[in-house]
């Protein structure tokens, strides 16, 4: 356990500038506040520069009463590249809008890359970013445990972030604040956010009022699957600002290349968010020559634009009966 620090930056097990950690467990460190002194908190790694790379984070906690930034696992507050990494059972609670039980992103040059974020607990998110890249990550089985503000189970953003080919699957939320989803929430902060390519799925808000699966306040979703959230009595999609385009959710209408027809989940039940060949999200996304230099690999890796376009949603199916090409 560490309580109290003269920087006010406080880490349960590694406080870094630059360097790498590489190949560790960090696991069951305790990082506990107790005054308004400090001001960032992480019960595994503070870090404001440098590299974490193939590494568990696990059961790590942050106890605080505190308005401090925190993060169960990781808080990343600069330049600061996190790869292939599996953060899972860490918790965060406190008093602080920005609370992430897995990340917390808080610097437009954070780059988390390759990511998994599972089973971990807060007061507002699973990861947590108002800037950064979050790239081919799985955000999944989280839990926001607070009704006090707005929160996300999964992935909350609230700044200028980039998020590309992601899976967001199995959070749960507990806020019945506005702006709050079960999945994913692009909140008021988000105006210069753009998320893409991300599939939205399985996802419960434990209030009504509230979307199951992701909530659109500011900012830009593109390319994406927001479906099969809650209970099938909620809702997948909630969009009351920034825009929603090409992307695949039950509201749609024909509007901004957007459809409600049934993706087509090759297993949802099994957790299988991949489309096969006859599925209406294959071909349907937008992309433009800036965003296939950036697209480059799904989620698991394979190839984007395996037809004419790129498909919704984080996988890119790779059958090559999708075109049939016939010459004569």
């Amino acid at each position: 356990m560490i309580k109290g620090a003269p920087d006010r930056m406080l880490a349960g097990a590694v406080y870094m500038t630059q360097g790498t950690v590489e190949e560790c467990i960090l696991s069951n460190n305790l990082c506990s506040a107790t005054s308004n002194y400090e001001k960032y908190i992480a019960g595994a790694v503070y870090a404001t520069g440098g590299t974490i790379e193939r590494c568990i984070i696990a059961g790590n906690s942050v106890t605080s009463i505190t308005t401090a930034n925190k993060a169960g696992g990781i808080l990343a507050n600069g330049a600061v590249t996190i790869r292939n990494c599996l953060l899972t059972g860490n918790s965060a609670t406190s008093t602080s809008l920005k609370n992430a039980g897995g990340v917390l992103a808080l610097a437009n040059n954070a780059v988390i890359e390759h990511v998994t974020a599972c089973g971990n607990s807060a007061d507002n998110a699973g990861v947590y970013a108002t800037g950064g890249l979050l790239e081919r990550c799985v955000i999944a089985d989280n839990n926001d445990e607070t009704t006090n503000w707005a929160a996300a189970g999964g992935l909350y953003v609230n700044g200028p972030a980039v998020i590309r080919n992601c899976l967001i699957s199995g959070n749960t939320n507990a806020s019945a604040k506005a702006a709050s989803a079960g999945g994913l929430v692009l909140g008021t902060g988000a105006g210069a956010a753009g998320v893409t390519n991300v599939t939205v799925a399985a996802n419960t808000a434990t209030d009504g009022s509230v979307a199951d699966g992701a909530c659109v306040a500011a900012g830009r979703l593109a390319n994406a699957i927001v479906w099969g959230n809650g209970d099938g009595g909620g809702t997948d999609l909630l969009h009351t600002g920034g825009t929603v385009s090409f992307s695949c959710f039950p509201s749609a209408t024909s509007e901004a290349g957007n459809i409600a027809l049934a993706p087509g989940f090759r297993n949802a039940a099994a957790g299988d968010y991949r489309i096969g060949t006859g599925s209406p999200c294959l071909d349907t996304g937008h992309t433009d020559a800036a965003a296939r230099a950036r697209l480059l690999t799904d989620l698991l890796g394979f190839p984007r634009l395996v037809g004419r376009s790129v498909d919704m949603g984080c996988y890119e199916c790779q059958s090559l009966s999708r075109t049939l090409l016939i010459v004569r």
